[in-house]
């Protein structure tokens, strides 16, 4: 067993969520460059007087300084603003979005792993959302789709993951990719080929192009639901804030 030294350290990190504890304190999950998911307890948040005002509010990116005692929750000492957005607070689609993308990172990470590549892909998801995007939603499971590549759920998209053939007409969740007609399983979803192209194009495309995609409702309902099915089935999580993201009129 690797024992956890105690002791004050230093972290940078975007806040997730946090929830209620007690009268006055916060728990407050934050997504960190060099420990990974850590949760540590912020004392006081919730007087009108605190010094953390609302530096630890959820999407911000911020400079931490916490105590690791024997407990499984840290106690966040000091924290300082680095970047603070606007806009994922003031638009709604965006805050759901944005909501998606931290939730997925909070149900799926195991705590204290340290993950760089992951924490430069939420923070450079949440900067796209700030920017403004055509469609937020597209952005979210844009994100999902590029968190499950990066944490090694690289889906085969282009030929049937069993058979290698390129008429493609279904996507198999436990084989991980597009199979045949001589290769679909019953429980295997149909869905088109340009869906699974358009994942492919998630999976490749870079923030300010994702910016200005949109999809007609029903396919990025249905490219949506392909990509959250297969994160959920692989790793047994269920990503609940994808399920309230808005429809775009």
């Amino acid at each position: 067993m690797i024992r956890q030294s105690i002791g004050l350290y230093k972290a940078q990190g975007i806040v997730l969520r946090s929830m209620r504890l007690g009268e006055a304190d916060r728990i407050v999950t934050v997504y960190t460059s060099t420990h990974g998911r850590v949760r540590g307890v912020a004392k006081g948040v919730r007087r009108t007087k605190s010094r953390f005002g609302a530096r630890l509010d959820a999407f911000t990116h911020v400079d931490l300084v916490l105590y690791k005692g024997r407990s499984d929750l840290d106690v966040i000492t000091q924290a300082d603003i680095l970047v603070r957005p606007k806009r994922l607070r003031e638009d709604y689609a965006s805050f759901c979005a944005a909501s998606a993308m931290a939730d997925a990172v909070d149900r799926t990470t195991p705590e204290r792993e340290r993950n760089v590549r992951l924490f430069m892909l939420l923070r450079s998801g949440l900067e796209a959302l700030e920017a403004g995007a055509a469609d937020p939603a597209l952005l979210a499971y844009a994100f999902l789709a590029k968190m499950a590549s990066t944490s090694g759920l690289h889906p085969t998209l282009n030929f049937c993951v069993e058979c290698g053939s390129p008429n493609r007409i279904a996507f198999s969740h436990d084989r991980g990719g597009a199979v045949c007609g001589r290769c679909v399983h019953r429980n295997d979803p149909k869905t088109a080929v340009e869906l699974l192209d358009e994942w492919t194009a998630l999976l490749d495309a870079e923030w300010d192009t994702l910016r200005t995609r949109e999809l007609a409702n029903g396919g990025r309902r249905e490219l949506g639901g392909l990509v959250l099915n297969f994160v959920q089935w692989h790793t047994e999580s269920r990503l609940r804030a994808f399920g309230v993201l808005p429809v775009r009129p």
